[in-house]
Parts: C-alpha cells; structure tokens; sequence
C-alpha cells in the first residue's frame, strides 16, 4: 500500500488542515486590514506580533495532537498547549489593551 505521508510521522491530512487553517487566517487578516494604508505592519508592531503567535499557535496545535494521540507524549503536549493558549489570549485582546491605552489612532 503506498504511504500518504509528507513526513512519517505526520499523516497527510494534518498537513493539509494545517495549511488550510494558514490561509483562512492570512485571507482573513489582508482583508481586515486592507483599507490601513501600507504601513499598518511597521506602525503596529504589536499586532504583528500577535499575528505571529496566532499562526504559530495553530501549527503547535497540530504538532500536540500528534504528540497526545500517536506517541501519547503528554508531558510534551501540556507545555505546548498552554503556549498556544497565551498565544491565542493575547491574540484576541490586542485590540483591547491598545484602545485601554489610548495608543491606537
């Protein structure tokens, strides 16, 4: 039977998800911020930032449940998921805390 693995370790369809979820979530950013002008990246950095947690967390994601369901690996999940966590957290309430700030114009 032919293998339909990238990677051995990882089935193709994790690969897929995970490419997936990317483009959903860089489509959804380029739309949002489409009307900012060209410098909305370097005069928000903090946003940035969190963009870049956000889409690292979703590839730890798919990197846990290989951990937690293959090798059953839990002490090396556990981290990883609190990680992912704080990365979404502060994902989510970056608008918050510039807008508390008086920061964001």
């Amino acid at each position: 039977m032919a293998s339909t693995e990238i990677y051995p370790l990882l089935p193709l369809w994790t690969w897929v998800l995970t490419a997936f979820i990317l483009f959903v979530v860089s489509f959804f950013i380029l739309v949002h911020f489409r009307g900012q002008g060209s410098g909305w990246i370097t005069t928000k950095p903090g946003k940035l930032v969190a963009m870049f947690e956000f889409l690292l967390s979703i590839v730890f994601l798919v990197v846990t449940y290989f951990a937690l369901t293959v090798i059953g690996a839990v002490l090396f999940g556990i981290p990883i998921v609190l990680a992912m966590l704080v990365g979404l957290y502060n994902f989510l309430t970056i608008r918050s805390k510039t807008k508390k700030g008086g920061r964001e114009s």
